[in-house]
């Protein structure tokens, strides 16, 4: 999540156990990125754990969201 504004307040909503750290009332500045990333990604487990599909963002101010993986295993 990258903040177009200084001052920008982000909350996140997941569907799935977020890396330990806050996840409302973050507050960005233009330019700074605040990273979100599922426990998928340190413990890894069954398929589809720690997929953030459907992860809401919410804003003040504008945001860019972009998303991606750090790997994918095909069976």
């Amino acid at each position: 999540i990258v903040g177009t504004e200084d001052g920008t307040t982000v909350d996140v909503f997941t569907p799935t156990a977020l890396y330990p750290g806050p996840t409302t009332d973050v507050v960005i500045n233009r330019g700074q990125v605040y990273t979100v990333i599922s426990t998928g990604a340190m413990y890894p487990g069954p398929a589809g754990q720690g997929n953030l599909s459907g992860l809401r963002v919410i804003a003040d101010k504008p945001v860019a969201v972009f998303s991606g993986n750090v790997a994918t295993i095909e069976p």
